[in-house]
């Protein structure tokens, strides 16, 4: 009686149940798929990793990773832009997005992706500006930023976007 009465208490969150679904739901994909095997081919001798990891598309893999980080960039660009001052979670974001934007545009160049590596590269120098100087409180450093992203970097943003998700849709 006392567990049962514990278990309907408000106390669990949903959280704490979404947890358990989510288990749930694991296990029972485990279970069904347990026997199946795994990595088909053995450890590389020479370096120790997988040659074959899951026959994973890694081209499509980054297409939809940095689709993501369009999304982010477009969301936090266009608050930028139609904001009249600075915030502490702007700086936070950009900072966050700058760290990511490297590594997407590092992978991309080792991908030999040239074309998404060079936009990326050009998203940089906006993001650095955001996460530092435009923290400073410049009003005209803010304005020249703002202008910036309303005069083509935020359409470019959305069409490179719309360009990967093609590309990942006709894979």
């Amino acid at each position: 009686k006392h567990w049962l009465a514990a278990m309907a208490q408000p106390r669990f969150s949903m959280a704490g149940a979404l947890s358990i679904a989510v288990i749930a739901v694991l296990a029972f994909m485990l279970g069904r798929n347990g026997g199946q095997g795994g990595v088909e081919q053995p450890l590389d001798p020479v370096n120790g990793a997988t040659v074959a990891l899951a026959k994973i598309d890694s081209g499509r893999l980054l297409s939809h990773s940095v689709s993501s980080h369009l999304d982010q960039v477009n969301l936090v660009l266009t608050q930028f832009a139609n904001s009249t001052e600075a915030s502490p979670s702007e700086a936070r974001d950009a900072t966050g997005m700058l760290v990511a934007n490297r590594l997407f545009r590092q992978a991309a160049t080792a991908q030999g992706d040239l074309r998404l590596a060079a936009f990326l590269g050009e998203l940089e120098p906006l993001l650095i500006e955001m996460a530092y100087e435009a923290q400073s409180g410049s009003t005209l450093t803010r304005e020249r930023m703002q202008e910036e992203v309303r005069n083509g970097l935020l359409f470019r943003v959305r069409v490179m976007n719309n360009q990967l998700n093609k590309s990942e849709i006709s894979l």
